[in-house]
C-alpha cells in the first residue's frame, strides 16, 4: 500500500490524519507507540532489578561461605587479610573478596598460612 504523503495521513495506518506533529502520526497510534515505549522501559527496569537481586545474593553466599570457612578454621577475618582490613587500601586489579580488598586468589592462601601457622 503507498502512502501519499501529500494527504497527511498517518503512516501507521493510513486511516486518519496526522495530529502528533512532532511523531507525524494520528492520535491512536501515538499512544500506541508511547504505550509500547513505556512497556519497554519496565520491561528494562525490571530485568535491571532482577540482575541486581542476583549478583546480591551471590555476594552474600561468597561472605556466608567465607566467614563459614574462617569459623571452621578458627580464624578471624582480619587475620584472613593479614592486618586491619579497614583500613587497607585497593591496588589496582583487586577486588572486594569480603571486604578485605584482596585478590579473590589471594584470601584462600593466607587462610591456609594462618591455620597451618597456629
Amino acid at each position: 500500500m503507498k502512502v501519499d504523503r501529500g494527504a497527511g495521513l498517518c503512516p501507521d495506518c493510513a486511516t486518519r490524519p496526522i495530529e502528533v506533529r512532532w511523531t507525524g502520526l494520528c492520535r491512536p497510534c501515538n499512544s500506541r507507540r508511547l504505550a509500547a515505549a513505556q512497556r519497554d522501559t519496565l520491561a528494562k527496569m525490571v530485568a535491571q532489578r532482577e540482575l541486581w537481586s542476583a549478583r546480591q545474593h551471590v555476594q552474600r553466599m561468597r561472605d556466608e561461605m567465607q566467614e563459614e570457612f574462617a569459623t571452621l578454621a578458627g580464624i578471624d577475618h582480619d587475620t584472613i587479610a593479614g592486618g586491619d582490613a579497614t583500613r587497607r587500601p585497593l591496588r589496582a586489579g583487586t577486588s572486594l573478596v569480603g571486604g578485605c580488598g584482596l585478590k579473590a586468589c589471594e584470601a584462600p592462601q593466607r587462610a591456609r598460612a594462618a591455620i597451618f601457622a597456629v
